[in-house]
């Protein structure tokens, strides 16, 4: 399958073909300087179809320290359910600092335990008990007015039924999660993966079931879009209700307040508190599951989540004479105090077995009639432009034709039969498999912008961005004419590339799987729900939706 096929040529001056780039949504980027020199030259296009496609299905991947975890189960018409928990390890240090031996109430513990008997009502026990404990995981949302100092939100990051009910079951974690391997001398993170039981290097992830101490919380929840009101215990001079804090949008749910109590409030000024290693080890963490589930899929801000703790203690209020305690009154105060679940947070997935359609088609190692692009322990696509090795007639055709690249696209369809009735991904990621980094192209893309809401057209040049719109059906167009003009001019390494999903197109960190060390899968594909079908290039598939690259050259006169 050697070929190129030639679209036509035309004859353009240098202006002529920037006022054509102009005039199209898809940039040209003119490579080699000498092109700009001066001279009347042909532009013409080829399509190339020497492209050596591989589905890859990946198996268990790193899942922990994420930027987002999936939590609830979604039935995807494509792959099948996937069900989604969170294994979360608390932590005393928090982003602003630590809690190293907090102090609930006014005085320290060892203040309290000197001054019990000394009949000094201005050092009277605090006496702290636990009004309300909640576990808070934020949604990722936007406000989009306010009014009368209250905020109106839009949830994001939601897949599935919004207004489905389900349960929640909140559990103490009892297995400890190292976040440094001692395999590795403790050099290299510790790393755990998206499915339990499994075998390898590193430490495989437990069965985090069988690792439970008290539940917490096992009951129904939803999600709402209102702002939470921290209400303080003491009302105003006439008696109304004060909100000291306004807090977004979040799954919230009580945790017991028995072992809240016991296990943080009256652990005040002893050695499990003291330190952030005491703490992992006393309280380990929590383990959070779903059931009853109608196909709700949650990506919620770990980073973020925390346990609140709200208490009240007693002071005295000495009416304005300290040296009388004859009028003194005992009278009750509130605090909060916050565990941030910033630690080590390990994603659990449980995939129902992939349709027998899908395995036969993985299992295929020919020129491959579809691709599966699916996100976390999920499936991607190898590719490798012209040759299968080290060697290409194309290529050294190419290359001995001297060509300058003015654009490159490298284009895959949507196969839109085999991807009806789900949600087709936003975006999809190509880049250096062998070498786990982004291409060039990626990385000069002018167009790059980590602001949240331009995230979804930054590297809008580079591409990868579902268009719907394209004559020949649905595709993801990528540009890579820096990366091809330095396989042709400059003798650059025709590297294998992957081809992922990804949630976050700035964020191009790789994870490994467990069963498969010479691959690599984009951070931001194990985080997401979405999958896709698209067409490969077999010959069964319709040549005007085979995989292609569409080369745009010059050949100066």
């Amino acid at each position: 399958m050697k070929r190129l096929v030639n679209a036509g040529s035309a004859f353009f001056t240098f202006t002529l073909i920037l006022a054509f780039a102009g005039s199209c949504t898809q940039e040209f980027n003119t490579i080699g300087a000498d092109v700009i020199g001066g001279g009347d030259f042909n532009v013409e296009q080829t399509v190339i179809d020497d492209i050596f496609l591989t589905n890859t299905k990946l198996g268990p991947v790193r899942s922990n320290f994420l930027p987002l975890y999936q939590l609830g189960s979604r039935e995807d018409a494509i792959f099948g359910r996937r069900t989604a928990s969170v294994a979360a390890q608390l932590r005393l240090v928090s982003a602003n600092g630590t809690n190293y031996n907090p102090t609930f109430g006014n005085f320290t513990q060892d203040v309290e335990d000197t001054n019990a008997a000394d009949g000094d009502d201005l050092t009277l026990a605090d006496n702290e008990r636990v009004v309300n404990a909640y576990l808070d995981i934020p949604f990722f949302s936007t406000v989009v007015s306010t009014e009368d100092e209250e905020n109106t939100y839009e949830l994001d990051s939601l897949f599935g039924n919004r207004d489905a009910t389900f349960n929640m079951k909140v559990e103490e974690l009892t297995f400890f999660l190292r976040s440094l391997d001692p395999d590795n001398n403790f050099q290299q993170v510790q790393q755990y993966y998206t499915s339990i039981g499994m075998t390898g290097d590193g430490n495989p992830t437990p069965n985090f079931a069988d690792f439970t101490g008290t539940v917490l919380f096992d009951g129904v929840t939803s999600i709402s879009d209102e702002e939470i009101d921290v209400i303080n215990v003491q009302p105003d001079d006439e008696g109304n209700p004060v909100t000291d804090e306004r807090l977004s949008p979040r799954i919230r749910v009580p945790l017991d307040s028995l072992f809240i109590q016991e296990r943080i409030l009256n652990a005040e000024g002893t050695s499990v508190l003291s330190t952030d290693s005491e703490f992992t080890d006393y309280l380990r963490g929590i383990y959070i599951t779903t059931s009853n589930v109608d196909n709700l899929l949650m990506l919620l801000d770990f980073a973020n989540a925390n346990i609140r703790i709200e208490y009240e203690f007693d002071e005295v209020d000495t009416n304005n004479t300290v040296d009388d305690p004859s009028d003194d009154t005992i009278v009750v105060d509130q605090d909060t105090f916050l565990i941030p679940l910033n630690g080590n947070v390990i994603n659990i997935l449980e995939d129902d077995p992939l349709p027998i359609t899908i395995s036969d088609a993985l299992a295929n190692t020919d020129a491959p009639e579809n691709l599966f692009i699916r996100g976390g322990q999920g499936i991607m696509t190898e590719v490798k432009l012209f040759d299968e090795g080290e060697s290409s007639d194309v290529l050294d055709q190419i290359k001995a034709n001297n060509w300058l690249i003015n654009q490159a696209n490298l284009i895959f369809y949507v196969d839109e039969a085999a991807s009806a009735n789900t949600t087709l991904p936003n975006r999809l990621y190509l880049y250096d498999l062998e070498n786990e980094t982004a291409l060039f192209d990626y990385l000069i893309d002018p167009t790059s912008s980590s602001a949240a809401s331009e995230r979804d057209e930054s590297r809008s040049v580079y591409g990868g961005i579902l268009d719907e719109t394209a004559d020949d059906g649905p595709l993801y167009r990528f540009s890579i004419t820096s990366h091809l003009s330095n396989i042709i001019r400059r003798d650059s390494t025709n590297v294998k590339l992957g081809l992922s999903l990804t949630s976050d197109i700035n964020n191009i960190n790789v994870s490994r799987p467990l069963l498969d060390s010479d691959i690599s899968t984009p951070e931001a594909a194990v985080i997401s729900p979405f999958g896709v079908v698209l067409h490969g290039n077999s010959p069964t598939v319709p040549e005007n939706k085979r995989t292609k690259l569409e080369v745009f050259f010059s050949e100066i006169d």
